[in-house]
């Protein structure tokens, strides 16, 4: 089978299709976890394929080395996840910050990041986002604000809020998420692709991770895994260099994070004819009786107070498997 993958995918790559199914998703069998992975733009950036090849060959490899089945397959271009703001939602709150956080940004938060920045409390600052930046500065495009971003060490504020502050002209700004507009346009922008992978297995997610796909920081990732195999031999593979921006594979942190993926990537798509009830969570939910509304709540990553710190469902549940995070949210919110 891994054969015939190969050349789908490569086929489908080399079309003219916004989206295209290269394999039906199956129903679910009896695996306990069930992931969503994707190659990213950079395994398609080639002038011709046989890197590309090589780089699918050797990840379908790594996927029969650790047990894990392919249970469905999608193509989608740029102009597709733009058009239907799949990254947009991928992205989530590292995305609505970045459009938004001219208004969104309480006063807590902006006092909290001037302390931090050593800026005075009286002193009148906006606050931009990438994306609101870009739109008052015509003269900068996601590149040259990438560029700006990468001059200084970005706070973090909370998960998804980074920021720092940026002499602009005669004016200074507090800008939050200024790396964004160009991780979003790495993925939609024109000749951009990706192919989506479900993936079924019995193996633990945390081996997932660390050996299938390996460490977003490549250089710590083991070397027998997807990226650190490509960080070690990236010669081999014609890659120049393999960073935390330029890591080729993407795989859920979570079975819950991999239930919004899902839902996020194939019930959006034209052509995958899926629906989140055929998914494995949805239906270990609903086998536990639980309403149809909190079978869909997982869905929206709901805040949780654990120890009395807030965290999040899908952080909580991170390199879990699916029983387990399903026991930790039932006892949350059943």
């Amino acid at each position: 089978m891994q054969g015939t993958l190969v050349e789908g995918i490569l086929k489908a790559a080399a079309s003219n299709d916004d989206q295209q199914l290269i394999m039906p998703v199956s129903e679910i069998g009896d695996e306990k976890n069930e992931l969503l992975f994707f190659f990213k733009p950079e395994c398609f950036l080639f002038d011709d394929e046989t890197h590309t090849r090589a780089i699918i060959e050797m990840s379908l490899k790594k996927l029969d080395e650790n047990k894990v089945k392919v249970c469905g397959a999608v193509f989608f271009s740029g102009n597709a996840l733009a058009s239907l703001e799949i990254m947009d939602k991928h992205y989530g709150y590292i995305n609505s910050m970045s459009k938004t956080a001219s208004t969104s940004v309480g006063e807590n938060d902006v006092k909290a990041m001037k302390e931090a920045l050593n800026i005075n409390p009286a002193e009148n600052l906006p606050v931009l986002g990438g994306h609101e930046f870009l739109k008052l500065h015509p003269e900068m495009n996601d590149a040259t604000l990438d560029a700006l971003w990468a001059t200084k060490k970005s706070l973090r504020l909370r998960s998804g809020f980074y920021y720092q502050a940026f002499q602009i002209g005669e004016q200074q700004v507090i800008m939050v998420n200024g790396f964004h507009p160009a991780q979003l346009s790495h993925f939609t922008k024109d000749g951009r692709k990706i192919v989506l992978l479900v993936l079924r297995s019995d193996a633990d997610w945390a081996t997932l991770k660390n050996n299938l796909v390996g460490d977003t920081f490549p250089e710590k990732a083991d070397p027998a895994s997807i990226r650190g195999e490509l960080f070690k031999n990236n010669a081999k593979y014609g890659v120049e260099s393999v960073t935390i921006a330029n890591n080729f594979a993407h795989l859920s942190a979570g079975p819950f994070e991999a239930y919004y993926e899902l839902n996020n990537f194939l019930a959006r798509s034209t052509v995958a004819n899926y629906s989140i009830t055929q998914s494995l969570v949805y239906n270990k939910l609903k086998s536990q009786g639980l309403t149809e509304e909190l079978i869909l709540k997982p869905i929206s990553n709901p805040s949780i107070k654990i120890d009395s710190k807030i965290s999040d469902l899908f952080s909580c549940t991170e390199n879990k498997d699916t029983s387990e995070a399903i026991v930790v949210y039932t006892q949350l919110f059943k």
